[in-house]
């Protein structure tokens, strides 16, 4: 009995803990719910704000937080070991200064954001590629989720680098200048990284670097000038290079050591290189037909042809034959296959030029001749539509014309303006609009608006807008004359018949004292 009365207290013991710690657990569960919002962290060397120091205001954040830096000099070595978001109030202005004695900034977490910081100064007294202490910003192994972007980084060995393993990064925006070493060099196993939109100018080594088995990567729209070599890949796979000017370098691309899926360099602008490309292996080096490929300062060939096989008469912006790509040992190795004969990018660009009327004035039933001259300015081969109209306001056209137009070809379309149902005494306004089924880059001269046609009443000869005696004097003035005949008057000739006779004065007679009434 004593037995069975302790297993009942131990067992109502055990019940109120449990239903204790479910508590709690219900309790922590909401607390975490509530967690708190993010906080933004002020930081000012010279003024009220929460610190006066970057590390300081890192140190205290949590995840999530922002750090906002204002203007100022900070001489720091910062180290981000949280997910949070490091930015400056300006590029110009706030700046992070090594001193010439270590990195500005080293991130050792994930998801960091960076922006809108000067960075200078690493330590130049170490130019080893992979020392931690020589770089403006050092994204460290195996981080996830970055963004370096909107920054100044400049006289540091390396401006921006990433080490092992480093995934879903952004680097973008940065102006990058004078690097001893390296612009922005991706390391060791680097995927899914962008660069893009960045300057990079005057690195002693390379510009914009790849290397050591980083995969399906893009690097695009960068300018890269005055590096000795502008952007290179090496030992990488996936790598797409498109759309960006590499200027004024000795070698404006190095590829070596690729591996499947190959590497794609296309719609790049090769300007002024020493060597506009040089590899080891065999890249892809342009976009299939009719995208095309790079542009290519340094190349000779002509564009009188179009097509994938480049053997249809008339040019398309493309060079006839490819650019040859060559390797160490100076011998052919890739091919640009569709090399651009103007730099990238391409532009669709249709303009209406010019338009003449044959006559300034007609009567209403009577016709008028239209010429209207149409210009490719663009890179492709283009189906255009031409509308015209009398009074594009109302909607009043004249014809609808498509045409097919080569690169740089000017064509003239004739209309003929039929203006039986148009109403009398206005004068029109004759405007002539293009259209092609893609984005035009210069839309302002789409349209063109170049002469005027007054309708007048059939028989108003004088053009006082009524048909009366004075009309039928200046028919009967000009009788029986014909086209040869020296009192020949075209404008008598209402039924345009080419003499001038009864049924012109009849036909003025049936619109008598007709006029218009605004």
């Amino acid at each position: 009995m004593i037995l069975s009365l302790r297993r009942k207290q131990i067992s109502e013991t055990a019940m109120i803990l449990v239903l204790i710690g479910l508590g709690l657990s219900t309790f922590a569960f909401n607390v975490q719910l509530a967690k708190a919002e993010p906080i933004t962290w002020m930081v000012d060397d010279d003024g009220p704000a929460d610190f006066t120091t970057i590390q300081e205001a890192i140190n205290a954040a949590s995840p999530g937080d922002t750090v906002f830096v204002r203007n100022g000099t900070y001489y720091e070595h910062v180290v981000v070991r949280k997910s949070v978001s490091l930015i400056g109030e300006s590029r110009e202005d706030t700046i992070i200064d090594g001193n010439y004695a270590g990195s500005p900034i080293t991130i050792e977490a994930d998801d960091v954001t960076v922006t809108s910081f000067m960075i200078q100064n690493s330590n130049i007294t170490d130019l080893a590629a992979g020392s931690s202490s020589n770089k403006g910003i050092l994204v460290g192994d195996y981080r996830v989720g970055w963004l370096i972007s909107e920054n100044i980084i400049r006289n540091c060995v390396l401006g921006i680098r990433t080490f092992w393993d480093a995934k879903n990064g952004l680097i973008y925006g940065n102006v990058v200048e004078n690097t001893s070493v390296f612009g922005i060099a991706i390391g060791r196993y680097v995927i899914n990284c962008s660069i893009l939109n960045n300057i990079v100018n005057g690195s002693n080594t390379c510009g914009i670097h790849l290397w050591g088995w980083s995969e399906n990567c893009s690097v695009s729209n960068n300018n890269v000038s005055n590096s000795f070599i502008g952007i290179a890949a090496i030992s990488c796979s996936g790598i797409d290079v498109f759309c960006n000017n590499i200027c004024n370098c000795v070698y404006g691309f190095e590829g070596s050591d690729s591996y499947p899926p190959l590497n794609r360099i296309f719609h790049n602008n090769f300007i002024n290189n020493t060597i506009n490309a040089i590899e080891y292996d065999v890249d892809v080096w342009d976009d299939g037909y009719p995208s095309g490929g790079n542009y290519w300062s340094d190349y000779t060939g002509v564009d009188l042809y179009n097509g994938p096989y480049q053997n249809e008469t008339g040019s398309d912006g493309i060079g006839d034959t490819p650019y040859t790509i060559r390797n160490w040992k100076n011998q052919t190795s890739g091919r640009d296959h569709y090399p651009l004969m103007r730099p990238w990018p391409r532009e669709h660009d249709i303009a209406a030029v010019d338009a003449v009327c044959n006559r300034t004035w007609v009567y209403q039933g009577h016709s008028v001749g239209i010429n209207v001259t149409i210009s490719n300015k663009g890179d492709y081969h283009e189906n255009v539509t031409v509308t015209l109209y009398y009074n594009i306001t109302a909607n009043k056209i004249i014809g609808v014309e498509t045409i097919n137009m080569l690169i740089t070809e000017n064509q003239t379309i004739t209309f003929t303006w039929d203006t039986t149902s148009v109403e009398y005494c206005h004068n029109y306004t004759i405007t002539a609009v293009t259209n092609i089924a893609s984005p035009d880059a210069h839309p302002s001269d789409n349209t063109l608006t170049d002469c005027k046609v007054k309708v007048r009443i059939m028989g108003d000869i004088n053009g006082d807008d009524i048909v009366d005696m004075a009309d039928v004097s200046i028919i009967i003035d000009v009788f029986l004359a014909e086209l040869w005949h020296p009192r020949w008057n075209p404008d008598t000739d209402l039924n345009q018949d080419r003499i001038i006779d009864l049924a012109d004065i009849s036909t003025a007679i049936d619109h008598f004292l007709q006029e218009f009434t605004p």
